[in-house]
């Protein structure tokens, strides 16, 4: 727990910057366009951490992004999503 303290601590201004820069990138999940532009912004910081980064085109729904960090640990798989699913009504 004291690694990931430590970590956010030192990374505090690059972490909030790219919280603020992903939320304030609105992507209902029905909006195709808005959920691709989230997912160009994350595909590049991903790709900026060193990862290796696939866009799993969609045709109705916003693509899916995947990134691979390679490494000599034990392998992790972390799964969510970024779209801000309410609709802009």
């Amino acid at each position: 727990m004291h690694a990931l303290l430590n970590y956010t601590t030192e990374h505090s201004v690059w972490l909030r910057e790219t919280i603020d820069a992903l939320v304030r990138l609105e992507s209902p999940s029905t909006d195709k366009r808005a959920v691709d532009l989230c997912g160009a912004e994350l595909a590049g910081r991903l790709t900026a951490l060193g990862g290796s980064v696939d866009r799993l085109v969609r045709e109705e729904r916003g693509d899916h992004v995947r990134a691979e960090f390679g490494g000599t640990g034990p392998l992790v798989l972390l799964l969510g999503h970024f779209d801000s699913v309410w609709p802009w009504e």
